[in-house]
């Protein structure tokens, strides 16, 4: 993150970003035998999902935001 955020749209993009890299960088890791790529796929956007906003609103108010799940 080269810029500080000046609006709730630009951190909300940067989070969504940010989280669509994690949830492509996980999916192989979460992938096993016998498992579902539907399921892990929903359980990974949930989870970002889930972090995104958590962060947007920390970030809000201008507090740190947390790393992403591992």
């Amino acid at each position: 993150m080269s810029t500080i955020p000046v609006n709730d749209d630009q951190i909300l993009r940067e989070l969504q970003t940010e989280s669509a890299k994690w949830i492509m960088k996980t999916f192989p890791n979460r992938l096993g035998n016998g498992v579902d790529e539907v399921e892990v796929r929903m359980q990974l956007k949930d989870e970002a999902e889930k972090w995104v906003q958590e962060n947007f609103e920390l970030r809000r108010q201008g507090k740190e935001g947390t790393p992403l799940p591992a």
